[in-house]
């Protein structure tokens, strides 16, 4: 790319125009004669430090009757001169000028570019979103053709994000013709809520778009919206070609579901303590300072372990038992922490690490 060369050339002289000190904005002052400036070698290894991004487009240049030598840098597109030393100014002002240079070529086209990799060539944001559509476009008609004869099982899930987003996935599962278990993401969207009738009509119209006529099994949770959801799919796509063994088995409930309720269920007798646990480890890993200051707790302690504290998640009961497994290990640090954490102790009463 253009952006990545360092401008090489041959050494060129240039007078000051005016009889004026290379410009400055914002300062000027009077010299008593025109000198000439020389361009300083460029250095030959290329680089992605910023402060030297600035001589891909200025060449460095010496006052001669400068005392101390100071750096400046002349614009290889309009001439004109700027303080680059960098034990003062640094090179800022020149990587602003480049922004603005009305004779820098590439300031005519969009910027999108440059806002990811300031030495990339522009190229315009449509440019961009154009080649990722014919991408998408190519990539999906080949997966189109594989799926094509052959069985496929779904799994589907919803979720809300903390912007109030509703999100669903739904995954294409297949065996090809080497027996091998293949897995890909259909479509990957924004649904209005999670009612059955909404989750089961963003289905049907995603198998609609890949030319899917039948499918064996639905996999979700137990959710009843996904129950709605299912007799919504039977009813639509019953009488599609290809549809197998009448949709009997379409509705597969997800076992790793099934298991979570189980242990949820099983866990709500010690529900208080663990409560009490995961509210420990949250103020742990609210901020770095408490962090670092149960650090020196384990320290003080002398507690070797190689466990992490980790919070649970509520849709995966294996994290509720990494959680309390890794707390257990640091009983002592948390006790520390009590007598010398002043926060800690308002949080958490006393009678919780007696």
């Amino acid at each position: 790319m253009k952006g990545m060369n360092f401008a090489l050339g041959d050494e060129v002289e240039a007078v000051i125009h005016g009889g004026d000190t290379p410009t400055v904005p914002g300062k000027s002052t009077k010299r008593k004669a025109k000198a000439k400036v020389k361009p300083l070698k460029a250095q030959k290894q290329r680089t992605s430090r910023p402060e030297l991004a600035a001589w891909d487009h200025f060449d460095k240049i010496e006052a001669k009757d400068t005392a101390n030598g100071i750096q400046q840098g002349i614009c290889n597109y309009c001439r004109n001169e700027y303080m680059a030393d960098p034990k003062m100014s640094g090179t800022s002002r020149t990587l602003a000028h480049i922004i603005v240079c009305k004779k820098y070529p590439y300031n005519r086209e969009p910027k999108f570019c440059k806002a990811l990799q300031p030495k990339f060539e522009p190229i315009s944001r449509y440019t961009v979103a154009r080649d990722v559509v014919k991408i998408v476009n190519k990539e999906k008609a080949k997966l189109m053709n594989v799926l094509r004869g052959h069985g496929i099982s779904l799994t589907t899930d919803t979720w809300t994000l903390i912007q109030n987003l509703n999100y669903m996935c739904l995954t294409a599962h297949f065996i090809d013709d080497d027996w091998k278990l293949h897995k890909k993401i259909l479509n990957f969207c924004i649904v209005d809520d999670h009612k059955g009738d909404t989750i089961g009509k963003k289905i049907e119209a995603c198998l609609l778009e890949w030319n899917i006529g039948g499918v064996f099994t639905i996999t979700v949770d137990n959710a009843s919206s996904n129950a709605m959801a299912i007799r919504y799919l039977v009813k639509k796509t019953k009488d599609w070609e290809g549809t197998v063994f009448g949709h009997n088995y379409l509705h597969v409930r997800c076992r790793a579901h099934i298991l979570n309720l189980i242990v949820r269920d099983g866990l709500e007798e010690r529900a208080p303590s663990i409560a009490c646990i995961r509210e420990v480890v949250r103020y742990v890993r609210s901020s770095p300072s408490r962090l670092d200051s149960f650090k020196k707790c384990v320290l003080k302690g002398k507690i070797e372990s190689k466990k992490y504290l980790c919070l649970d998640i509520s849709t995966r009961w294996n994290s509720t038992y990494l959680m309390l497994d890794a707390a257990q290990k640091f009983e002592k640090a948390f006790g520390r922490l009590h007598e010398e954490d002043s926060n800690f102790k308002e949080i958490f009463k006393d009678d919780e690490f007696s």
